[in-house]
């Protein structure tokens, strides 16, 4: 799972300096359903919803492990496997 916070001025066609693990990178919102990570590491948004001043993305592993993010009444995010 690859979690962000941006801000939500941070918008789709976007690019943003970021720091993912501690490494400088880059974090581009290519369209609705992908951020793409130094141009070369796409990631599907499972989720996308405010959180406070800032937007969170939940999105699936490098190697395309699919997840089902709901967000909860209490804010929480409950992860779960996709069915295939």
């Amino acid at each position: 799972m690859f979690f962000m916070h941006m801000p939500l001025t941070f918008r789709e066609g976007d690019r943003a300096p970021v720091r993912i693990n501690g490494a400088d990178a880059t974090l581009w919102w290519r369209d609705a359903e992908t951020l793409v990570i130094n141009e070369t590491d796409p990631r599907r948004i499972c989720s996308h919803y405010p959180a406070g001043e800032l937007q969170a993305f939940v999105c699936t592993d490098a190697d395309g492990s699919a997840y089902v993010a709901t967000k909860l009444d209490d804010g929480a995010v409950h992860i779960t496997p996709q069915d295939e």
